[in-house]
């Protein structure tokens, strides 16, 4: 039975894309006798226009752990949000060529939806997802590398580690995969009525 949380964080993301421009540009601009740019300087969360995120870790055995996550809608107005719970292999193999890499791959039984997560020796682990809030679950994966196209202009295979980023807010398709990888994210988009609050 699982009796509490082993571990818990809460993060607070705002309505709108996060400044990155502006305060790149902004502290640019500034000396050094002028104080730095923050977030809370940029208006992101003027009017409370952001969730509260809070992620719960329980663990039953060694080998079965949930996760929970809760959003909660601060502000007065109705809004979306989508809500991607991640699992991914720690890359050894950028590191030790010998390595071999774990294996992340979407199965469907009687049409419901997982991931099977493989790597030499072990068994298999089965990764699911779930909300009552959500109408769907939509599996997303690439590959748990470092973008080295866009880092270093170099070649490399993808869909890189910031491939799920691409795909929801450039619409990138070839930024993803839709079968395997090695890091796995399970995108499910919830609506949430002002102060409102999901699971």
């Amino acid at each position: 039975m699982l009796q509490r949380p082993v571990e818990s964080a809460q993060y607070k993301y705002p309505h709108t894309a996060f400044p990155y421009s502006d305060l790149i540009d902004e502290n640019a601009r500034r000396g050094a006798d002028v104080p730095e740019y923050e977030v809370l300087d940029t208006g992101m969360f003027d009017d409370e226009r952001y969730f509260d995120v809070q992620v719960e870790y329980a663990k039953h055995m060694a080998d079965d752990i949930l996760m929970r996550v809760t959003i909660e809608n601060r502000a007065d107005i109705d809004t979306g949000l989508d809500v991607l719970p991640q699992i991914w292999a720690r890359n050894m193999w950028s590191w030790k060529p010998t390595q071999t890499r774990p294996a992340l791959t979407l199965e469907i039984v009687n049409e419901s939806t997982y991931v099977s997560a493989e790597h030499g020796g072990h068994e298999p682990t089965v990764i699911t997802a779930w909300s009552p809030d959500a109408a769907q679950v939509e599996w997303l994966f690439c590959e748990n590398d470092t973008n080295v196209r866009r880092l270093f202009h170099m070649d490399g295979v993808g869909p890189f580690k910031d491939g799920f980023n691409d795909y929801l807010l450039q619409g990138d398709e070839n930024a993803i995969r839709r079968d395997k990888g090695t890091r796995a994210a399970a995108r499910m988009h919830v609506q949430l009525k002002a102060r409102g609050k999901a699971k």
